[in-house]
């Protein structure tokens, strides 16, 4: 029974990201993960005093839909509002927030000794939570105002930003360009058959969260070396995730986007390969806990990697469906993972560490056909995606000029001008 309470939340977040790859692009991202937070709320405190098992599994799984929905949105917020030089800190100290969280949990497990009161006091950090939406003065990104052609609302946007900023650059006569759009669902699903390279990467993307949240989910026997109980294995379990997400930021501002997703995955490639040797240091330590530890590091520094990877990849026109149809996939692996760290019990310990170790080169195969996000603007539309490929050609009749300044955007570049005089 605690088998299925624990695995049915898993249920709901698959559940509830193959939902929500209509939503954020509906409703918006902060109201999208608004929507996520009061359900997450409600199962919560319906779960407090729960008296019936099988309503409490329902009710887990109302709580697993919540929480994606809202982690998702609250990301996808996160990552449109940010600048390009912030974006890759933003993405690491957001992540932060999610261990920060299971150290509560830990405490919470630890000194309260009666699961409903567990929930209940859940239930009041989630109220926090959700007052933090209210409280905070931010609405809905400028880029998603513009791709829903909501220009007025882009323009108060950008102004309380540049206020809370404390910038002096007047926006009263700033002329704001974009292309307006069709936005809906179905036209959202024709657009990855018209822009095949926008379906070529978001498959790639899809393709790499399935392996490195399998990987993830089954490569953390480590930790059991180092606690002595339930509460340690997994205080230290996330300690571990802590470090990852803070090593993602500098291997980021190091060795660019790809690079240190590249460098992250060769960690888990190495580390499995180590663990296949018998080199034992004490009755109780081997060479092979130790690196599943390092590796464990390393997977979750990948599993980040891609969450920006992603988001940065994604034009804000299909970001919301793309980053929950990626993060589906990660789920799937999730599933996945605890049945393949089964073969250590029916075969040589050796077939599952290379299989980990083989996939992890194949994720970084999948990363090698994507493109290099480091310094670049995030694109508006999937026609950026084509243009940033290569794959769109100007038409003769379109002004080269302005063509060039918007490549020169989405790398992040500052537009060239051949006149001087043009500057103005």
């Amino acid at each position: 029974k605690l088998s299925l309470a624990s695995s049915v939340i898993f249920l709901g977040s698959l559940i509830g990201l193959l939902f929500s790859t209509c939503l954020y692009d509906w409703i918006g991202r902060k109201k999208g993960a608004i929507f996520g937070s009061f359900l997450v709320l409600i199962s919560l405190g319906a779960s407090s005093v729960a008296t019936s098992y099988s309503v409490l599994l329902v009710l887990r799984v109302i709580s697993g839909f919540g929480l994606m929905v809202n982690y998702t949105g609250s990301y996808c917020w996160v990552l449109e509002l940010a600048p390009t030089f912030l974006r890759n800190p933003v993405s690491g100290f957001f992540t932060l927030g999610w261990t920060v969280g299971v150290f509560m949990l830990i405490g919470f497990s630890k000194f309260i000794n009666h699961w409903h009161y567990i929930y209940m006091a859940v239930a009041v950090i989630n109220v926090l939570g959700l007052i933090v939406f209210f409280l905070l003065p931010l609405p809905a990104s400028p880029r998603y105002s513009l791709i829903k052609g909501r220009k007025e609302e882009a323009m108060k946007t950008l102004q309380l930003l540049s206020q809370m900023s404390g910038s002096k650059v007047s926006l009263d006569k700033v002329d704001l360009i974009y292309e307006e759009r069709n936005q809906s669902y179905l036209q959202q699903l024709k657009d990855f058959k018209a822009h095949p390279t926008m379906l070529k990467e978001t498959l790639l993307g899809m393709t790499a969260w399935f392996i490195v949240s399998l990987i993830s989910y089954s490569y953390q026997f480590g930790w059991s070396k180092i606690g002595n109980d339930l509460h340690s294995i997994y205080f230290f379990a996330a300690f571990g995730d802590g470090v990852a997400y803070s090593t993602c930021v500098l291997g980021c501002r190091l060795l660019g986007r790809k690079k240190a997703t590249f460098f992250y995955f060769g960690v888990v490639i190495v580390m499995n390969l180590l663990a296949m040797l018998d080199v034992k240091f004490t009755d109780m330590w081997s060479l092979e806990h130790l690196v599943s530890i390092i590796g464990n590091i390393g997977s979750s520094s990948a599993f980040i990697m891609m969450y920006l990877y992603s988001g940065e990849l994604a034009p804000t026109s299909h970001r919301g469906m793309i980053l929950c149809l990626s993060s589906s996939c990660a789920r799937v692996g999730s599933f996945v993972g605890p049945y393949v760290n089964l073969l250590y019990g029916v075969t040589d310990r050796r077939v599952p560490l290379a299989l980990f170790a083989g996939l992890a080169l194949m994720a970084c195969v999948v990363v090698w056909f994507l493109p290099d996000t480091t310094g670049r603007s995030v694109p508006e539309t999937p026609g950026d995606v084509e243009i940033l490929s290569g794959r769109k050609k100007q038409r003769e009749d379109e002004d080269g000029e302005a063509c060039q300044v918007v490549v020169n955007r989405l790398n992040g570049c500052e537009p060239k001008y051949k006149n001087e005089d043009n500057e103005k």
